[in-house]
Formats: structure tokens, C-alpha cells, sequence
């Protein structure tokens, strides 16, 4: 089975690209579901969480505060690397599950969308990797502060926080610029083709 990693910066549009392959029928593995579902209500992640950042983490809900966790794990790298080194395992545990699965049914080639791919060694090993980038610095600040609700000031500082975009387009197989949506589709069509002659 071929496993093609689906990466890129913060608000590149790795999630875009994501439900474009899942609209033509491919299988995309979403790791940040993941990560929500490890810290939803009852959660596996979240007694570390709370142990390790305190029980005002945890909203009215019993999930995981995730803006209050945000503000304070991106101005501070270590307390972001303690946070990684609590999720990142069981992401990894509940993906390798979910490829085995599928891998078992006789799936051929499953993409897996993993944000911190190149920041982390404890993510499962793709066969392929697929960056989502941009062309215009500006366009991914933007989008970053509309989505999240963040200041210029906010949004730069969790951008700043992940590895430079250029360092990851050096290290993948396939490269998207995702600026506008349709010069990113006719890109999405020539990889999709070279991957499926790959299979062939």
C-alpha cells in the first residue's frame, strides 16, 4: 500500500487539498481529527494534558480548551515541545491502527494528512510526500488570522513556530502552490496522474 503524506505550513490549505482527494474518492487519513477526538470529552490525551498544564485547559464541555492551550503553548517552545511529546505518540498509535485496517482490506495507495511531518520522528514513515505551500508569505498570515480569530501579532508567532516552508518544499515529492484555487486543481490533476502511473 502507498502512503502519501499530505504536509505543509500553517493555513497553506493542506485541509483544501484534503477534501479535493476525498471528493474524486480517494482515502485521506486526517491526523488532526485525530488529535481532536484524543482530546474531546473522556479523551485519551487529556489526564497528561491536565496533569501537565493544569485543569483550566479543559473548558465547560470536559474537552480540551484548545484556544486557551494555543495561546500558551506558541509563545513558549518548550511547553509546545511538552505538548507534542504528549500527542504526538498517540496520534501516531491510532493512525498506524487505521493504515493497518486498510492495508488489511486491500487498499493500494491512502493518503494521511499530517501537519508536523518534518518537525517530529514520531509520525509513521511515508512512501510519498505532498507539500501544501504558497507563493505569497502574505496570503498564509492572512488566512491564518481570519480562520483563527488571531492578531497579526498572534498569527505570526504560530507560523514563526513551525519549520520555514522553503525547508519542507526541499524535503517532499510533490509540491502544490495553493494561491488560488484554480491554478491548485490543474497542479492536484498532474500529481494525481503521476502517482496513479506510479501504481500501475
Amino acid at each position: 500500500m502507498l502512503k502519501i503524506g499530505i504536509t505543509g505550513g500553517i493555513a497553506t490549505g493542506k485541509s483544501t487539498i484534503a477534501h479535493k482527494l476525498r471528493t474524486l474518492g480517494y482515502v485521506v487519513l486526517d491526523s488532526d481529527q485525530v488529535s481532536h477526538d484524543l482530546t474531546a470529552p473522556g479523551g485519551q490525551a487529556l489526564p497528561e494534558i491536565v496533569r501537565q498544564f493544569g485543569f483550566d485547559m479543559v473548558d465547560e464541555q470536559h474537552g480540551l480548551n484548545r484556544a486557551k492551550l494555543g495561546a500558551l503553548v506558541f509563545n513558549d517552545q518548550t511547553k509546545l515541545e511538552q505538548l507534542n511529546q504528549i500527542m504526538h505518540p498517540l496520534i501516531n498509535q491510532a493512525l498506524t491502527k487505521q493504515l493497518s485496517a486498510l492495508d488489511q482490506s486491500g487498499q493500494r495507495l491512502v493518503f494521511v494528512e499530517i501537519p508536523l511531518l518534518f518537525e517530529t520522528d514520531n509520525f509513521i514513515k511515508m512512501d510519498q510526500v505532498l507539500m501544501v505551500t504558497v507563493e505569497n508569505k502574505q496570503t498564509q498570515l492572512e488566512r491564518l488570522m481570519k480562520r483563527n480569530h488571531l492578531s497579526k501579532t498572534e498569527a505570526e508567532q504560530r507560523i514563526a513556530a513551525q519549520m520555514p516552508l522553503e525547508i519542507k518544499e526541499a524535503c517532499s515529492d510533490y509540491v502544490l502552490t495553493n494561491d488560488k484555487d484554480e491554478y491548485v486543481n490543474e497542479q492536484l490533476d498532474h500529481v494525481l496522474m503521476k502517482i496513479r502511473d506510479s501504481l500501475a
